[in-house]
């Protein structure tokens, strides 16, 4: 949920990502998409705590807006995973029809 539509919504729906996280301790785990939070947010940092996941971006990959004339400037979409696994490489990518980059 987008924090502009509510930010009790938004909260939740952040609580319910970690608690799953949180309760799949079997095998690798990857977590991924347009989660409306920065690394700052409450979403990311529960995510960080009651997980066992990293950001598997390396360094700060901004990918919202991407439907302006200006460059994107937050990074609001994530890519965390467990233990195992390494990241070779990032980029990100044009996706038409929406406002986040890939």
């Amino acid at each position: 949920m987008n924090p502009v539509y509510g930010t009790q919504k938004w909260l939740r729906d952040g609580q319910l990502l970690a608690l799953e996280a949180a309760r799949s301790t079997a095998g690798p785990l990857v977590v991924a998409g347009d989660l409306n939070a920065t690394a700052e947010h409450i979403t990311l940092r529960n995510l960080r705590a009651r997980g066992r996941l990293n950001e598997a971006t390396q360094g700060w990959l901004a990918t919202d807006p991407a439907n302006r004339a200006y460059p994107p400037l937050i990074q609001i979409d994530h890519i965390l995973t467990s233990d195992g696994f390494s990241t070779l490489d990032q980029d990100t990518v044009q996706i038409g029809g929406t406002d986040h980059l890939g």
